[in-house]
């Protein structure tokens, strides 16, 4: 008889694999006594086989083994280190009865070369799946009722916390609140990743850090000090202090629900794409190489304007320098910025709002269609809200060049999304006709540069 071993454990807690050398040790044992020719081990170290969407490399390659005629005998510890799935399970018995695989565990609670075994081993199965599927509700209310007092819950301790879920961690705490920042500064979350890596901050994994995991950093409210369930905010003040402010939190989310997506999209490489704009049409001018590789930013519908890259470049921020010095931090507009504390308060009655809503509902004081139709405006203007607050949140860097003793070095340390931050909010920059058509020089009266203060 040719045998494989399959080992399995659900949760190594510690890494080190002890678990399954356990089982790989007792299950060697039973090949050894049975005078069987050990063909391979296969092992599946931390992972579960309650769920039949979750890939388990070892027991796949087992199963190709198998089908491949690799063994003819295979030793587990427990049949539900094999499999906890009825189905899966139905497939080795089919493969015991009618090809003659030898299966039988190490425990020796199970043998499926007899009927008896079979037996045994369907009702240990269904009796598994009922046990866990009870566990999993179990559990699942647990953490309802937790979230629904405000209680930390969940296995992982959280990016920003101590192992008690609830003290801030103080390196990875500002951490966090910078990523907010950043990011609704303009620095995109592939950007924001890199940073974290650069500066040695792992995730409580210990793992490098992605632009998926900066995204759920800054889509989780618990950094605002909020309790959800399942997606939704369950109105509980959490026992947890925030990180971040509840408005820059939903400045967060609402950049990115309403970001601009497409091919490119957070991928801009140059200080004026699309914020430079054409004379004639009013088009955000677009980089592009021409034959002999000089970089030009054009008008993207008709050509209408055409400048070298670099020379408008400079132009531009020898004009933001100056206008920085001689006017500091007044040379932002102020006479737009939204009243952030006006902001928020009217997203807290509108909030209440809607939970009302649902009350007259419920009351039969409105119809399912007036409920929607009022819910609809309602998110219209809470999106609208969110919008002002996250442009009201966004920084572009004024204070690190105000406060600089060499401007120009201060401004070339700054990232590409911070520079480009600082001109949108200082100035627009408006792109002529050339005076002189057919000419190759570069004429700065042919570009207009207008503070917005």
């Amino acid at each position: 008889m040719r045998a494989a071993i399959y080992t399995r454990l659900s949760y190594d807690r510690h890494g080190d694999e002890l678990g399954v050398k356990r089982q790989e040790e007792d299950c060697r044992a039973i090949v050894e006594r049975r005078g069987w020719n050990l063909i391979g081990v296969y092992t599946d170290n931390s992972v579960s086989a309650y769920k039949d969407s979750v890939t388990r490399p070892g027991y796949e390659q087992l199963r190709q083994d198998y089908v491949a005629g690799k063994f003819n005998a295979l030793v587990t510890f427990d049949l539900d280190r094999l499999t906890r799935q009825p189905r899966q399970l139905e497939d080795w018995i089919d493969a015991a009865e009618k090809h003659g695989l030898a299966l039988v565990t190490a425990n020796g609670e199970a043998d499926l070369t007899t009927v008896n075994g079979r037996t045994f081993a369907r009702t240990k199965a269904a009796f598994s799946r009922g046990e866990i599927e009870m566990k999993s509700f179990r559990q699942k209310r647990a953490a309802k009722q937790r979230a629904e007092l405000g209680k930390p819950w969940g296995v992982e301790r959280p990016f920003g916390y101590q192992a008690d879920k609830v003290t801030p961690e103080p390196r990875e705490a500002e951490a966090v609140r910078q990523l907010f920042t950043d990011f609704l500064a303009g620095t995109p979350q592939h950007q924001l990743a890199r940073q974290l890596n650069a500066a040695g901050i792992l995730t409580t994994r210990g793992n490098q850090w992605t632009q998926g995991g900066v995204r759920r950093v800054l889509l989780n409210p618990r950094y605002a000090g909020l309790a959800q369930h399942k997606g939704e905010l369950t109105g509980t003040e959490a026992q947890w202090p925030a990180l971040v402010p509840r408005e820059t939190w939903e400045a967060s989310v609402s950049k990115m629900r309403h970001r601009r997506v497409g091919p490119g999209h957070n991928r801009v490489k140059y200080l004026l794409s699309t914020v430079a704009e054409c004379g004639v049409c009013g088009a955000g001018l677009r980089s592009k190489n021409r034959r002999d590789k000089v970089r030009y930013y054009t008008c993207p519908s008709l050509g209408h304007v055409s400048r070298k890259a670099d020379n408008l470049d400079e132009m531009v921020t020898r004009f933001i320098l100056s206008y920085i010095q001689r006017h500091g931090l007044a040379a932002a507009p102020q006479s737009n910025a939204p009243d952030r504390d006006a902001l928020v308060e009217q997203a807290d009655v509108l909030r209440q709002r809607e939970v009302q809503l649902g009350t007259e509902f419920a009351d039969g004081e409105l119809t399912a269609a007036q409920l929607r139709a009022a819910n609809e405006r309602l998110q219209e203007r809470l999106g609208e809200i969110h919008e002002q607050l996250a442009a009201s949140s966004m920084t572009p860097g004024l204070e690190s060049l105000t406060d600089a003793d060499d401007i120009r070095a201060a401004w070339d340390a700054l990232d590409l999304h911070r520079r480009r931050g600082v001109v949108k909010a200082l100035v627009r920059v408006v792109v002529q006709p050339h005076s002189k058509p057919g000419s190759k020089e570069f004429i700065p009266a042919d570009v207009k540069i207008l503070p917005k203060a």
